[in-house]
């Protein structure tokens, strides 16, 4: 049986829980902000130092002066969201039948390999919100007496910082 939340919010996670993050850390350590509410950490999204002072051509990020290591093939879809050897799409407009495309066709070179490292934390992220959004759906469509109560931390931030890394 689901706990029933532990505070005003509605969340039931005490502050000793194992953080809903997966990080591992009591939640009142990790996630847990100041003022009471869940708020996920994204980490730092900057390279590591000492800065490079390299501008790699065609690598959208080139202007910081802190790439290495050449253009990387960064997923237009984060690999860890496509279940399966291939994404099969359906339904768009201009489509009059389904077509499969794979992972590795689904690739820009956009980003050299430092800068790519660097933003991965934002591709787990976004994993971790598409997995929760589908397990949610999966529990919703369930049809059982059990009316047991499933919660999932994901961070608005990060998805959004994702959509924008995704789309440029």
């Amino acid at each position: 049986m689901a706990r029933p939340p532990t505070n005003g919010y509605g969340f039931p996670w005490k502050r000793t829980d194992q953080c809903p993050c997966g990080s591992g850390a009591e939640f009142g350590a990790c996630c847990l902000s100041v003022g009471g509410r869940p708020a996920m950490t994204i980490g730092s999204l900057v390279p590591r130092p000492p800065k490079s002072g390299e501008a790699q051509t065609n690598c959208y990020m080139a202007a910081e002066r802190d790439c290495g290591g050449g253009l990387s093939r960064e997923h237009y879809i984060s690999r860890g969201l496509i279940d399966g050897p291939e994404l099969r799409v359906r339904g768009l407009p201009w489509q009059h039948e389904e077509v499969a495309h794979y992972p590795d066709n689904l690739v820009a070179r956009i980003l050299c390999r430092r800068h790519n490292s660097a933003l991965s934390p934002l591709d787990a992220h976004a994993i971790r919100f598409f997995l929760a959004i589908e397990a949610a759906i999966d529990h919703a469509q369930r049809r059982s007496l059990s009316r047991q109560s499933r919660y999932f931390l994901a961070s608005g931030h990060a998805l959004e910082l994702w959509a924008i890394k995704t789309l440029d």
